[in-house]
């Protein structure tokens, strides 16, 4: 590390990431690390256990209300999350766009990731259209889609 200009060494220790509990019926997955799909600079996950538990462990207190709604007295919820937004050429405009549900892509109902990626196989006109639940929409050039999540997922190491 640099402190004022002067470089210091520091060793530490990480421990591997482990889900914090669940929700419901939903059990922790086996993989330490959360299913996500990465499209040009958008990144989403399915809403579950260990998505909320992201948001500490008041979760049920500090996440979006969107969020809290699908979750539901029946403690059973399935809905795609568009978590973050990655700066990208691809992207401007829609960074700070964070933790809101996908409702459509290319006017498709989505609910789970397997159904967005058979949704993104489908070729439509020059443009695919993520809508969200938030009534906000994501209008993307069909035709640059690939190269975009090519470069994304180079530019971040994913």
């Amino acid at each position: 590390m640099r402190r004022d200009g002067n470089t210091y060494e520091q060793k530490v220790q990480l421990e591997p990431w482990v889900a914090r509990g669940w929700y419901g019926n939903q059990l922790p997955s086996e993989s330490p690390w959360p299913d996500f799909e990465v499209v040009a600079g958008l990144v989403f996950t399915d809403l579950s256990a260990e998505y909320l538990n992201e948001f500490g462990e008041s979760w049920r207190l500090v996440a979006p209300t969107a969020l809290m709604a699908l979750t539901g007295s029946e403690q059973s919820f399935a809905a795609v999350v568009l978590s973050e937004v990655l700066p990208d050429e691809s992207t401007v405009g829609y960074l700070g766009i964070r933790h809101s549900v996908l409702d459509t892509v290319n006017e498709t109902k989505v609910s789970s990731l397997a159904e967005l990626r058979r949704s993104l196989q489908v070729v439509p006109d020059s443009f695919t259209t993520f809508r969200l639940l938030n009534g906000l929409q994501i209008v993307m050039d069909t035709n640059s889609l690939d190269s975009s999540t090519r470069r994304v997922l180079k530019a971040y190491n994913l």
